[in-house]
């Protein structure tokens, strides 16, 4: 990706984007994301309507996954709150993976279902830094992990 002035990593339209109106900022996160994920040879659908807790479900093969994706816009540090607009903590039964979007800087992160996570991307003492793109994740044959 692009360096923004400052010398990081930004997406192209990064700042363009942040000055959106949040409807459209969740639009672009949402074509961020299905972008992020076709790339990377998974299967994508998109819930008919807003009812559901989860945003896409992800198919690789005979896997699928309830997928709910934050995406954030300005800041150096990022609050991801596994919470729907009820502020009611997603449970394992209504979402399998949390994917969180850091806009300003292209990171992906792929966490378990989780009530809240401080992302300090670049830090060395985050203890989130390992689930930056970690899309393997989503390849496993397993249960999601709580």
């Amino acid at each position: 990706m692009g360096k923004s002035e400052e010398g990081t990593n930004a997406a192209p339209g990064a700042d363009a984007a942040a000055s959106l109106h949040i409807k459209r900022r969740g639009e672009v996160g949402e074509l961020a994301f299905m972008r992020k994920a076709i790339s990377l040879g998974f299967g994508v659908a998109k819930p008919w309507g807003d009812s559901d807790h989860y945003d896409f479900i992800l198919n690789l093969g005979h896997l699928f996954w309830r997928i709910q994706v934050k995406w954030f816009w300005a800041s150096s540090t990022y609050l991801v709150k596994s919470t729907g607009s009820n502020r009611k903590t997603y449970t394992s039964d209504e979402i399998d993976f949390l994917v969180a979007y850091i806009n300003p800087e292209d990171l992906w992160y792929v966490l378990a279902n989780r009530k809240a996570i401080l992302m300090l991307p670049h830090s060395r003492n985050s203890q989130f830094e390992r689930y930056r793109d970690a899309w393997g994740l989503l390849r496993e044959d397993q249960e999601a992990p709580s």
